[in-house]
């Protein structure tokens, strides 16, 4: 489920875990409010080391090792903050881009300080969203929320086909896309529709990127 405001900076992203196979090594959580999903990892011994990157990184939990506070838009500050605790063997990147002024510039940075063979889970909300394109078709409206696929905090937009496009521009290769789809009605409608109607019923994606090795 996307995080809600009241929970966004201490929620454990299970979900995003599951995707993770074996031991994650040297991750980075790149905006991951406190840490609490790397933190997780490190506290179940799946993670060697753990860097986490965000705004209120000064108040992240003890089980992260690195926490590194600074403004994700400001591009020289995120490459100067990689390259010196990079590089990774994994990469979360939850729903962070879709907050960001040019997601299309701090990709490459992340990216970039990638081990050869590690893994990026990359979390984007879904614009294609039922719940906004029918109100804007049928209603006219676009109306922010405080939380989810509206969330008023949101500055770029994303579909799955343009998902893909950042993700894979610069190499990594696509291993996992997963759709996430809430309640009985809208699952039922995406098994009988054999996956047809996916891009309307999905609030969110993830997905699970691999460097190939060098």
């Amino acid at each position: 489920m996307l995080q809600t405001i009241t929970t966004y900076h201490d929620l454990v992203r299970t979900d995003a875990l599951a995707m993770l196979e074996g031991n994650a090594g040297v991750v980075l959580d790149f905006g991951g409010g406190v840490g609490a999903t790397s933190a997780a990892l490190r506290q179940a011994g799946s993670a060697g080391h753990v860097t986490l990157l965000d705004q209120v990184a000064d108040k992240a939990l003890g089980d992260v090792d690195q926490a590194v506070a600074l403004d994700l838009n400001d591009s020289d500050r995120v490459k100067d903050a990689l390259d010196d605790a990079g590089p990774f063997d994994t990469i979360l990147c939850l729903d962070v881009l879709e907050h960001l002024i040019d997601p299309w510039a701090i990709f490459p940075l992340l990216e970039s300080v990638l081990k050869p063979g590690g893994t990026m889970i990359l979390s984007l909300p879904n614009i294609n969203y039922h719940g906004l394109v029918m109100p804007l078709l049928l209603r006219g409206r676009f109306d922010y929320a405080e939380a989810g696929v509206m969330d008023r905090t949101h500055l770029r937009w994303f579909t799955k086909s343009t998902m893909l496009e950042l993700a894979t521009r610069g190499g990594l290769k696509l291993d996992q896309i997963v759709p996430n789809i809430s309640g009985r009605r809208d699952n039922t409608l995406n098994a009988l529709s054999l996956g047809l109607f996916e891009r309307f019923l999905a609030r969110q994606y993830r997905l699970k990127l691999r460097r190939s090795g060098d």
